[in-house]
C-alpha cells in the first residue's frame, strides 16, 4: 500500500472515515478518483475490504500522515472528522505543508466554520444545515 500511494499525484487525501466520511469515499470511488484514507481508528478491515488506500495515523496531532499520503502531489486535503477542533488542527498542519492545496472541510458549527474560513479552507460543509434543508425541501414538495 506504501508503494501505491507514493506513487499517487493529483489525488484527494480524505480525514476521517465516519458516516461522513464513509459517504465520501463512496463518491470518490464512483467517480473513479484515486484518492488516500487517513483515519486514527483502525479501518484497515473496512478499507482493505472496499480497496481504499489507507493511512492508520492521527491527522490532527501528527503532519507526518499528510506526508505520508504525499499531500505535496495531492489535489486536495477532505477534512470529514466530526470534531471541530480536530478539523482546524488538521487544516493548519495540511496548509503549513502544502500552502496552496485545495482545503475542504467539514464543520459541526458556526464557530468552527468560522475559525475553518480564518485558516484559509477553501470551502466549508456543515452537513447538519444541508440534511435540514434537504429535508424541508422534501416536505415542501422540492425535489432536490
Amino acid at each position: 500500500m506504501e508503494k501505491e500511494i507514493a506513487s499517487l499525484k493529483g489525488h484527494y487525501i480524505l480525514c476521517g472515515l465516519g458516516r461522513v466520511g464513509h459517504q465520501i469515499a463512496a463518491e470518490l470511488m464512483k467517480a473513479k478518483v484515486p484518492f488516500v484514507v487517513i483515519d486514527r481508528e483502525d479501518k484497515s478491515e473496512l478499507c482493505r475490504k472496499s480497496k481504499y488506500l489507507y493511512i492508520n495515523a492521527d491527522a490532527a496531532r501528527d503532519d507526518g500522515a499528510f506526508r505520508q499520503a504525499e499531500i505535496a502531489k495531492a489535489k486536495a486535503v477532505i477534512i470529514a472528522a466530526g470534531d471541530d477542533a480536530d478539523c482546524v488542527f488538521m487544516a493548519v498542519a495540511a496548509r503549513s505543508i502544502n500552502p496552496s492545496i485545495n482545503l475542504i472541510a467539514r464543520a459541526s458549527s458556526h464557530e468552527g466554520a468560522d475559525k475553518l474560513r480564518k485558516l484559509g479552507v477553501n470551502k466549508i460543509s456543515m452537513p447538519h444545515i444541508i440534511g435540514g434543508k434537504h429535508m424541508a425541501d422534501l416536505a415542501l414538495g422540492k425535489e432536490s
